[in-house]
């Protein structure tokens, strides 16, 4: 049995493909009849989707590295805040 917490953990690789076909077949499931996961879910692949589809921007290297940390620790807020809900 899917739950929600392994959805939020496994978005990431859902969208790269990276899991084996019956485990996202078992997620798919569950995001089909779990509201919250789906919300969750489509928000995200359209994110990604909108990411890729903007024009890409060259950072200095040093600027580059203070984004990414950025970045790592708003998006492990979150993730951890989604989680405890």
């Amino acid at each position: 049995m899917v739950r929600c917490k392994c959805i939020i953990c496994q978005l990431t690789d859902m969208v790269e493909h990276q899991l084996s076909n019956d485990i996202y077949d078992d997620i798919m499931e569950h995001i089909r009849h779990c509201p919250n996961c789906g919300i969750l879910y489509n928000t995200f692949v359209k994110t990604i989707n909108l990411c890729h589809s903007i024009e890409k921007v060259k950072l200095p290297a040093n600027k580059k590295k203070v984004f990414h940390k950025w970045m790592h620790v708003e998006v492990k807020k979150i993730v951890v805040k989604r989680a405890r809900n």
